[in-house]
């Protein structure tokens, strides 16, 4: 038999739910950044990320492991910087320097192809600029896009947000797989990385228009939201507004805040 406990949360499910649903309409510019973000970072990210070998072609094995480590070698440091610029930039910050510098390598990458790929004399600075873009790729949007779905959304549609977001992504991820070998055999190389910078040209106006600008302060005044008990529609609406960079509202949180750890 069913407990009583059960029987009222059941009850009280589509409530939850249509709160839920009107916290997410309350917070649809946001979700439309982070989501739409995530979708144009999946096109270049698995669009050029997992067509190496296409792009520098080599013989399996060794000639492919050495070619895999060069690469992971000249990005790795840049992996670690975005760590550190993690801490001290925001997010948006962070996301809008990665996708721009990823641009700049994908335009010298093109003005360097010869037709359908890269002849001996430039294959090595094209390497090198394939490298660099993987790792401003790490550097910036590989953090933020998971990160700031992460922290901007209320607890109790956290989840459903950053899953949305995620789905996106992948369907950008879809995309970007299937459209490099017909964009390859039809443009060549030098056409895939200039499409790649029109991407990344793309993700940088949605992200600058859309993707929401934060800090420190700003999460503060979110987690006293959270510690206000508002409805969750009125608190997501109110969390917009703070996103959206409402100073009232942001200092009148901060003045009354409780700890974030609280």
């Amino acid at each position: 038999p069913e407990t009583i406990a059960f029987q009222a949360a059941r009850a009280a499910e589509p409530k939850d739910q249509m709160a839920s649903g009107a916290a997410l309409v309350a917070m649809a510019p946001t979700l439309l950044g982070t989501s739409g973000c995530w979708f144009l970072y999946d096109i270049s990210n698995y669009g050029v990320g997992i067509f190496t070998t296409a792009i520098f072609p080599s013989k399996p094995g060794l000639d492919t492991a050495r070619l895999m480590l060069q690469i992971i070698g000249m990005a790795a440091p840049l992996m670690a910087l975005g760590i550190v610029l993690s801490s001290i930039m925001r997010m948006r910050h962070l996301l809008l320097l990665g996708l721009g510098l990823q641009m700049v390598c994908y335009i010298a990458m093109a003005s360097l192809a010869d037709g359908w790929g890269f002849d001996e004399g430039r294959r090595g600075h094209a390497l090198v600029l394939f490298a660099l873009s993987r790792g401003f790729e790490h550097l910036g949007p590989s953090i933020a896009v998971f990160s700031v779905p992460a922290q901007v959304f209320p607890t109790r549609i956290r989840a459903t947000a950053h899953g949305l977001s995620a789905a996106a992504g992948k369907l950008g991820a879809v995309a970007g797989a299937m459209a490099f070998p017909y964009m390859k055999e039809v443009f060549g190389i030098g056409g895939v990385m200039a499409a790649m910078a029109a991407v990344c040209l793309l993700n940088i106006t949605w992200s600058q228009i859309l993707v929401p600008s934060y800090g420190p302060r700003e999460l503060q005044a979110l987690a006293t939201l959270e510690a206000a008990g508002l409805p969750l529609p009125k608190q997501a609406a109110a969390a917009q507004r703070i996103l959206a960079g409402d100073p009232e509202d942001v200092e009148d949180l901060v003045g009354r805040a409780v700890p974030i750890s609280a």
